[in-house]
């Protein structure tokens, strides 16, 4: 008897009993998450990937689309037993049958003699930039501190990740340091301005940034709209907020409460009641507890009050939606640097506090370029430490952005991508900013600006890429991580 039957004699006998329920078949592995590997090398899509991807736009392009990738994509927990599989990302709200525009691309790839391969069209949408807020680690950093969150200055936009730090030199100059994050971590959306300050052509600025850089001659048009705090001041008055909840959970917790009460009633009348060791010895260590929680409170609310979370304007940035050369095809830019003023000075060094996963903390000083299926890592203020593998197949991504103008335009672009593996998720909301690594040697390979929803598949722009970006906007002869001292 097939599934369906079965639901259907069950609702039947379950019915004749008087019982109105609906019965409902699940699908088990629906339930399931869903990982994603890179293509092995023995895959023969490997070889034509970037022409087979250039055709299925060319011939079935859709303003409806968002990616198309190549992965092992699927519920099991290693790369071969999860199918090869062409998917295609479209919007969320898209209501087409994308069945024929699958069977199309089938016998592309049938054409092109590749078989045992899967199409899937999949709702989804890419973040970038900022995330709801969240616990932070139990220090508060007056130092910059990499992977730690920064948030736009008088901005509800959420949180990102300061990536790290880089020394930027120019001609008979010595070295400046400065702080790494992503772009669209710092600019501000539309609906998020509020606090800015604004001044005439403000608008036109933030609109004109959008596709062109932000350069250091800029400085004066950046001041009150592109500014930074690190850590976020949406994080920091979280962890207010989750102090206060833990010492109001112990402050009404019943033992303390019966224990305050027994110890009020001895003040008044020794003979009345005892408060045994045990519970004396529990009691004061509650108290402790809440002091100490009070004491990072007011710590916090101190750092809030004197605005030492400030960190400062954006130097320079590569634009929201500007994109890099690479031969015939175009990546997405995507970094900002921030000034550090040198109270704030810090080393380009993880701090362990919130990684307990973390086996030693990461310094980063050295660059290499990203290697196929090769273990890469990131610490982002959302997800915190997390390994994932390189896909040498990159991600096609279609953007649909305004330029300084107001017009509509389309960019497609091919992204460097590392995939969750066993892990299930690479990157969460608040991730970008992250500088992606090697977690072994401790190279850095890249800047990680976004993820697709599910976060199991993150794009990143090569560090090298990025540095020679920053030289051509900032005028720059010189761009290194700023290296740790000994």
């Amino acid at each position: 008897m097939n599934a369906a039957a079965l639901a259907k004699e069950i609702y039947t006998d379950l019915r004749r009993s008087h019982y109105n329920v609906n019965v409902e078949i699940i699908d088990i592995i629906a339930r399931l998450p869903i990982r994603s590997f890179p293509v092995l090398s023995s895959d023969k899509i490997g070889e034509d990937w970037q022409r087979i991807a250039s055709e299925i736009i060319e011939i079935l392009h859709s303003n409806e689309w968002i990616g198309i990738g190549c992965s092992r994509y699927g519920v099991e927990e290693t790369a071969e037993e999860n199918s090869v599989t062409v998917v295609i990302r479209i919007q969320k709200d898209s209501t087409r049958d994308w069945t024929s525009a699958a069977r199309s691309i089938s016998s592309l790839l049938t054409f092109r003699n590749i078989r045992d391969t899967n199409v899937l069209f999949e709702k989804n949408e890419r973040f970038l930039g900022a995330g709801s807020p969240i616990l932070p680690s139990q220090v508060i950093p007056r130092a910059v501190r990499p992977g730690v969150s920064i948030g736009i200055h008088g901005s509800t936009a959420g949180s990102s990740t300061l990536g790290g730090l880089v020394d930027l030199r120019w001609p008979g100059k010595d070295w400046e340091t400065f702080g790494i994050t992503a772009f669209h971590c710092v600019w501000p959306p539309p609906a998020q301005r509020e606090g800015l300050r604004r001044r005439s052509g403000a608008d036109a600025d933030l609109q004109y940034w959008k596709t062109n850089p932000v350069r250091p001659e800029h400085a004066t048009r950046v001041s009150g709209l592109l500014e930074i705090d690190h850590p976020s001041l949406g994080d920091l008055k979280e962890k207010i907020l989750h102090k206060t909840k833990r010492i109001q959970a112990i402050e009404f917790h019943d033992r303390v409460s019966r224990i305050q009460q027994k110890m009020m009633r001895c003040e008044l009348d020794p003979d009345s009641d005892v408060v045994t060791p045990g519970e004396q010895a529990w009691y004061s260590r509650q108290m402790e507890i809440i002091s100490a929680l009070a004491k990072q409170r007011d710590k916090t609310q101190a750092f809030i009050r004197d605005k030492s979370y400030y960190l400062g304007p954006v130097f320079a940035g590569s634009g929201l939606w500007r994109t890099i050369a690479r031969g015939h095809d175009q990546g997405i830019a995507d970094w900002a640097l921030t000034g550090i003023p040198r109270e704030r000075s810090g080393a380009n060094e993880v701090q362990p506090d919130r990684y307990s996963n973390m086996i030693m903390s990461p310094t980063f000083q050295f660059t290499s370029q990203p290697r196929d299926s090769r273990k890469y890592a990131k610490v982002g203020r959302s997800s915190g430490f997390t390994v994932g593998r390189y896909n040498g197949l990159r991600d096609v991504q279609l953007h649909i952005v305004l330029d300084d103008q107001g017009k509509e335009i389309e960019k497609i672009t091919r992204e460097h991508v590392i995939c969750s593996g066993e892990k299930v998720v690479f990157a969460e909301p608040g991730d970008s900013g992250s500088l992606v690594y090697d977690p072994f040697t401790e190279d850095v390979v890249g800047l990680l600006w976004g993820a697709y929803r599910a976060g199991t598949e993150a794009f990143f722009t090569p560090i090298e890429e990025v540095f020679e970006d920053i030289k051509n906007v900032t005028g720059a002869c010189e761009v290194r991580l700023t290296p740790v001292a000994s």
